[in-house]
Order: C-alpha cells, then sequence, then structure tokens
C-alpha cells in the first residue's frame, strides 16, 4: 500500500506543470463529458476544478513557504468548492468560491512564472510551466468575468445556459484574440477586464518566448 502511495506521488509531483496542464485542459473540455452526463454536471465541475487546485499546488512544491500558503488557499477553495455543489443558489458561497478560485489561480500563475523565470535551464517542466501560465490566465480571465457579472449583473451580453463556462469560454477567445462577438463586454468594467485580458495574453507570450529563448541561447554559448 506505501509502495503504491510513493508510486502515485512520484508520478504526481515528478511531472507537476504537465499534470497541471492535463487538469486545465480536462477543465477547458468539460462541456464533453458533462453532455454525456447532464444531471453529474455539478459534480464533474467540482471534481476538475478540484484537480486544476491540487495539480497546481504540486507545481509549486519547490518552494515550501510558498506551498504552504498555497495549500491553505487550495483547502479553503475545494471546501467553497465542493459546498457550492450542494447549495447552486447560495450567492454568497458562489462569490467566495469565485474569489477563492481567482486569487488561487493568480497565486499559482505568479510562481509558475518565477519558476520559469528562475530556472538555470530549460527541461520539459519549464516548458509545461509556461503552457500552463499561459492556460491559467485563461481561466484567472474567466472567474474574473463571471465574478463581475455575479456582482454587477448584466455587465455582458450572453445567450447560453451555463454561464461559468460561457466566461470562460470567451475569456480564452479573448486572450486568443478570436473575438467571435457572440458575448461582448457591455459596461465599462467589463470592458476594462476584457482588455486587460486581451493584453496579458499578449505580453505574456512574447514575454515568456524571450525568456525561454534567452535561457536556450546563453545554454548553447556555455556548451
Amino acid at each position: 500500500m506505501a509502495s503504491h502511495f510513493i508510486n502515485i506521488k512520484k508520478i504526481i509531483f515528478g511531472k507537476p506543470a504537465f499534470w497541471l496542464v492535463f487538469s486545465l485542459i480536462l477543465l477547458i473540455l468539460i462541456p464533453l463529458p458533462t453532455s454525456l452526463l447532464p444531471g453529474l454536471r455539478p459534480f464533474i465541475m467540482g471534481i476538475f476544478l478540484s484537480l486544476v487546485v491540487v495539480t497546481g499546488l504540486a507545481s509549486i512544491y519547490h518552494s515550501f513557504y510558498r506551498y504552504v500558503i498555497g495549500l491553505v488557499l487550495g483547502i479553503l477553495t475545494i471546501i467553497l468548492v465542493l459546498l457550492s455543489l450542494w447549495f447552486e443558489t447560495i450567492y454568497w458561497l458562489n462569490l467566495s468560491r469565485t474569489i477563492a478560485l481567482l486569487s488561487l489561480a493568480a497565486y499559482i500563475g505568479r510562481n509558475l512564472f518565477d519558476l520559469v523565470y528562475l530556472s538555470k535551464k530549460i527541461n520539459k517542466n519549464i516548458i509545461y510551466a509556461a503552457v500552463a501560465g499561459y492556460l491559467l490566465i485563461g481561466v484567472i480571465g474567466g472567474q474574473a468575468c463571471y465574478l463581475l457579472e455575479t456582482i454587477q449583473a448584466g455587465s455582458f451580453t450572453h445567450t447560453g445556459i451555463y454561464i461559468l463556462y460561457d466566461f470562460q469560454y470567451f475569456s480564452f477567445v479573448t486572450l486568443t484574440t478570436l473575438g467571435y462577438g457572440d458575448i461582448t463586454p457591455v459596461s465599462p468594467q467589463a470592458k476594462a477586464i476584457t482588455l486587460f485580458i486581451s493584453l496579458m495574453g499578449q505580453l505574456y507570450l512574447t514575454i515568456i518566448i524571450a525568456i525561454l529563448v534567452g535561457k536556450y541561447i546563453a545554454r548553447s554559448e556555455k556548451r
């Protein structure tokens, strides 16, 4: 039993950024399993969000101090996510869950950027960390849009049924500068968040590519 636990821990903590990317992709593709099991939609959403939290914490395991802070935020987030599954109509609970997810995603994203920036060599985990950071910007943007719509209804025009995922979709469409126009910002606050998501997507790619290429060139010159 102990050996199985050690193997699982080695798999997760050995490639933490990979599993974070994997869990984020699952979260993005969540309509696929929920369409097959519509009655389990809240449960599946809760499982996928919790998976992102766990893998996100594993990705910052390199710093004990930061890991402890993330662990506290992670436990609080998972508790709020699970409670919101049972009490979906409670306003303050959904609001608290969104704030917790937003805070944790931003915290993990910041630590992933530091991990990439401070790394002395480029390996698979660093590449996955860079990809996870980009995906987390989309998650943060979606949570921010949902939070604004929760506080100030009518900030966006949308026709979807699942508002939380609609804003997740909108965030990634904005992040990649596709802009289909099916969801549009209406209020000044919504326009500001939309602009911020778009700018962050472009700036992140520019900065992270410069960092990775710079480290690769520096490593090549040392050889």
